[in-house]
């Protein structure tokens, strides 16, 4: 059996890395105290799982050193029997603190406003030093939730390839890195009907309206053609993943629907995919705005 360890900072993405692991198959247990660690690995064992990720981090240990060692010796002990790697997510200090603002997320240790959020980062690394001593370090400073997601699947997939297929709203930005990119503002605009308007793609009225449009059929059959036909020189380039961008102007009616069919439609061929949603619950306050063509005069 295979058995990831994914441990690390808070803020520095590890529940991205284990929704990664389970994407690729993975049977993933967040959040597991230290003292289920063994039971549980020797409980999917015996349910002949093949591969689990599990995460051990701050709240594993309740900010005990002498727990982490603990967990080590149980570690330890089950290398010679399992295949056992470890990961261990950090970040630059001043891009988790940024991170924490932005979620308003309680450090794991903080307890009472005692302690800045600095303060509870570095005690954080001094409790789980020991852990990133024996572990495969991966720095997420300057990484994205999909340039992560990425760099995992590129490190442990086996997949042939996978296709990871990203909505957006081209309003936002188009992403970057990506290996294609379709515009979805060539189909009708639900946001033009009021009723549709504060829905979004993966609402079954949004569904309706698109569906009744012939031209969307075709547009996701050509994109499903289009990847199915480029993945041979991808694999022949040595790709592991490939990033497939589905743009429309707001990121939350086209191109959420067009992507959730075309990963739907890839998966029923066989294909390994995973759909990622980068706009469609952003805060819009301009939501409301509805742009009128313009006058010709």
């Amino acid at each position: 059996m295979k058995v990831v360890i994914i441990s690390g900072l808070s803020g520095a993405g590890k529940s991205t890395v284990a929704s990664t692991f389970e994407d690729m198959g993975y049977f993933t247990v967040e959040n597991v105290p230290v003292e289920f660690f063994l039971p549980i690995v020797e409980k999917l064992d015996g349910e002949d799982v093949d591969k689990v990720a599990l995460v051990i981090d701050i709240r594993s240990v309740r900010g005990d050193e002498l727990l982490v060692q603990k967990f080590l010796e149980e570690l330890n002990s089950i290398k010679n029997k399992y295949d056992v790697e470890v990961i261990f997510l950090t970040a630059d200090r001043k891009v988790l603190i940024d991170r924490f603002a932005l979620t308003r997320r309680p450090h794991p240790l903080s307890s009472s406003d005692a302690f800045s959020i600095e303060e509870l980062l570095r005690r954080e690394e001094e409790i789980l030093s020991a852990i990133r001593e024996i572990a495969r370090v991966i720095d997420t400073t300057n990484f994205s939730t999909r340039r992560l997601r990425t760099y995992i699947l590129q490190l442990f997939s086996t997949e042939g390839l996978t296709f990871i297929i990203e909505s957006f709203g081209f309003k936002y930005g188009v992403p970057r890195d990506v290996d294609m990119i379709f515009d979805a503002r060539i189909l009708k605009n639900p946001f033009y009907d009021e009723k549709l308007r504060y829905l979004v793609g993966t609402d079954e009225p949004v569904k309706e309206f698109l569906r009744k449009d012939e031209y969307t059929d075709w547009f996701i059959k050509h994109i499903c053609r289009h990847t199915i036909i480029s993945m041979s020189r991808y694999l022949d380039m040595g790709k592991k993943v490939v990033l497939i961008g589905i743009g429309c102007s707001g990121g939350k009616h086209r191109s959420v629907y067009v992507a959730d069919e075309i990963g739907k439609r890839l998966r029923e061929e066989g294909y390994s995919v995973i759909v990622v949603h980068r706009d469609r619950d952003r805060e819009d306050e301009a939501i409301g705005e509805v742009q009128k063509p313009p006058c010709n005069h």
